[in-house]
């Protein structure tokens, strides 16, 4: 759920909620800091109207507080029940994320694209989750490498996401069912959220879950004839 500009936004949020739980799925990801009177707003009428019937996963600031905002805007929303705070400082700022990850009583997550980050965050202690994202990291090898790290390091991870379409998504699926550290709940639901794709038939969700598909290399077949209209689509905007 994006991030919510105005309090007038508020209902129109509740109905994403409420499509995305029509759907199978009965956790979100709030994005948050825009306006945290809206957020206050939001979260509060998202456990009125429904109560145990959808979770909020996680928090994500998206990377853009510096510490002091982090932890002001974490005891602004703290009393909301969600179980992770996603990115609050900037990446570079891990002495501002070390400050939050030991002052907050809810794991922190970050996004991680490279070993050496990852080292330096396992040394500090900077967070409790490693956010890591096969486009950020570069492909399925590299994310595996950086699980074992994580599993190594008595870390979590989630599959990170910037809402591909069936083809990465399915990379993702295969790639969090071969983790060796433990995957908390991910939200790569791409073609959930788009009105067209390439592939012949979709991944699939059940109940909120995503399902690893069958069959050679990621299990999806290409549609030609979609690839060409996608395309063109895409040439008419060069």
């Amino acid at each position: 759920i994006f991030r919510t500009q105005s309090v007038d936004e508020v209902p129109e949020q509740l109905e994403h909620v409420r499509t995305a739980l029509d759907n199978g799925f009965d956790a979100i990801r709030y994005y948050f800091g825009a306006n945290l009177d809206a957020d206050e707003q939001f979260l509060s009428e998202l456990e009125a109207t429904f109560g145990d019937e959808v979770t909020v996963k996680s928090l994500d600031a998206s990377n853009r507080f510096s510490w002091k905002e982090a932890l002001a805007a974490y005891d602004r929303l703290e009393r909301f029940d969600f179980s992770i705070l996603e990115s609050p400082v900037p990446m570079d700022d891990i002495e501002g994320m070390t400050r939050v990850t030991e002052r907050i009583d809810r794991p922190v997550s970050e996004h991680v694209e490279s070993m050496s980050y990852a080292l330096e965050l396992i040394e500090r202690r900077a967070v409790d989750v490693f956010n890591v994202q096969l486009t950020g990291i570069g492909g399925v090898l590299a994310v595996q490498r950086l699980h074992d790290l994580a599993a190594a390091a008595d870390m979590d991870c989630l599959i990170g996401t910037t809402q591909e379409m069936s083809i990465g998504t399915a990379a993702q699926a295969h790639v969090g069912a071969t983790a060796r550290c433990d995957i908390l709940r991910s939200d790569p639901v791409g073609p959930f959220l788009y009105t067209s794709d390439v592939v012949e038939e979709r991944v699939q969700y059940e109940d909120g879950y995503l399902l690893v598909p069958d069959g050679p290399g990621l299990g999806l077949s290409i549609d030609e004839e979609k690839l060409a209209e996608h395309r063109e689509s895409l040439s008419m905007l060069d």
